[in-house]
């Protein structure tokens, strides 16, 4: 009897153990689906109705776009974007928030309910964001009140077009593309970032042709080496004001480096130098130019700084007001000693310029008797610049050709100055580059 009562509750125990080990599955995830309103209107349509405005501005008619997403922030290379793309165009959203691609992965395909949101306009580009926040951008619990996933994601939909350098137009910008047979400058020696800022560098094709390639110092592959030798590259193709820049999403951007590179005709962007005395194009720094700051802004620590958009930038407006200021931007001494004539050159772009205030704020200078410190301790004769740029925009224009003064011809210690000065009233921003004496 016991031991019928002992196999029993073996039996029992056993019975106990297997129904407590039962495996049970994971519910199934649910594919995404739309079910809202059709898309009615096309990105390029969208950036039509909006290419005129100045200021974050509303769009209060129900337009719904769907797109596919082409670019995020996996890498950390870009920075609370995300970059979606239709048949006609591409546009980036501003969103403020970390690892969106945790939720958005390339290939998803998204409609985007844009009434109550806002066009914003960025470095003379359109996106899609928010007024009165942080950059402009779209609170993440707004975003997702307004994007709508439709299906599972498929890189496949996400396809980059072939372009050429040569051949960059408008309809391209924040769109996926793809560059064949091109190289990096510094190559093998440079690394994709610098430590301590995002950092631009170089990408040429056989033609000479170059785009700035713009990498995060947060970005995962920040810290690598460029690879070295032709190969092909992938990313976002963007511009700020007029230059063409290039986002790498990922190092799998990055393909077949290593081969021969191309044999390359002359540069288009480096302007003929000839038997140059002066040639100082801003690309890489501030070069052996001199800043002299007679009155700096109030709140401000500086006016001339070198952009790394490749320009010497003058501005001050400070803190949201325009600032009372005076700043020289003084060239190295050049000997012109065995010239009977020079001239001088260059591009620059003026925007935020009060009526008739270009000429008096925004000078060009020559002398021969400066050394260093203040300008005031050496003679100035002010040179007339033939061209200025119309002042309410970034699109850079060529100064003309300035003559050297006879007086400053045969001298061993001639140097030029931009000058720039400011008032309460009217602050403009003055960019400069490839000055060219010859």
């Amino acid at each position: 009897m016991k031991t019928n009562i002992y196999l029993f509750g073996i039996l029992l125990l056993a019975l106990t153990t297997w129904s407590c080990e039962r495996e049970y599955s994971a519910p199934p995830l649910s594919e995404p689906q739309y079910t809202g309103a059709e898309a009615n209107i096309t990105i390029a349509k969208l950036k039509s109705l909006y290419a005129d405005i100045v200021d974050p501005t509303l769009i209060d008619v129900d337009y719904i776009i769907k797109a596919v997403v082409i670019g995020n922030d996996e890498s950390g290379n870009i920075y609370k974007q995300l970059y979606i793309q239709d048949e006609t165009g591409g546009i980036n959203i501003g969103v403020d928030q970390n690892s969106i691609y945790t939720e958005f992965r390339v290939g998803q395909e998204v409609y985007v309910a844009l009434k109550g949101l806002y066009m914003v306009m960025y470095g003379d580009q359109l996106q899609i964001g928010y007024a009165g926040t942080n950059a402009n951008r779209i609170s993440w619990e707004l975003f997702n009140y307004h994007i709508f996933k439709d299906g599972w994601p498929d890189v496949n939909k996400a396809q980059p077009t072939v372009i050429q350098l040569s051949s960059l137009n408008e309809s391209m910008v924040n769109t996926l593309v793809q560059l064949n047979d091109v190289y990096f400058t510094g190559g093998g020696v440079l690394t994709y970032s610098e430590p301590d800022a995002t950092t631009n560098r170089t990408l040429k094709d056989s033609n000479g042709n170059t785009i700035i390639v713009r990498n995060s110092n947060y970005a995962t592959f920040a810290n690598d080496l460029l690879p070295e030798g032709a190969g092909t590259l992938i990313g976002i193709l963007s511009k700020f004001r007029n230059d063409w820049q290039f986002y790498i999403r990922t190092l799998d951007d990055v393909q077949n480096f290593g081969q021969p590179i191309p044999e390359t005709g002359e540069d288009p962007d480096t302007p003929p130098t000839g038997d140059a005395i002066l040639n100082e194009t801003f690309a890489s720094g501030q070069g052996s130019f001199n800043v002299v700051d007679v009155t700096l802004p109030e709140g401000g620590t500086f006016v001339w700084k070198w952009d790394n958009y490749k320009y010497m930038k003058a501005s001050a407006f400070v803190g949201g007001s325009a600032k009372q200021s005076e700043s020289w931007l003084i060239s190295p001494a050049m000997n012109l000693k065995d010239r009977s004539k020079a001239t001088i050159t260059f591009d620059h772009a003026i925007n935020y310029a009060g009526t008739g205030t270009m000429s008096s704020q925004q000078e060009l200078y020559i002398s021969s008797d400066y050394s260093s410190g203040a300008p005031s301790s050496a003679t100035w004769e002010k040179l007339t610049i033939p061209t200025y740029p119309a002042g309410n925009n970034w699109t850079f224009v060529s100064s003309g050709n300035i003559q050297v003064p006879a007086s400053m011809l045969g001298k061993e210690n001639v140097r030029i100055a931009f000058k720039y000065s400011s008032t309460s009233s009217n602050a403009a921003t003055w960019e400069v580059k490839n000055v060219l004496v010859k």
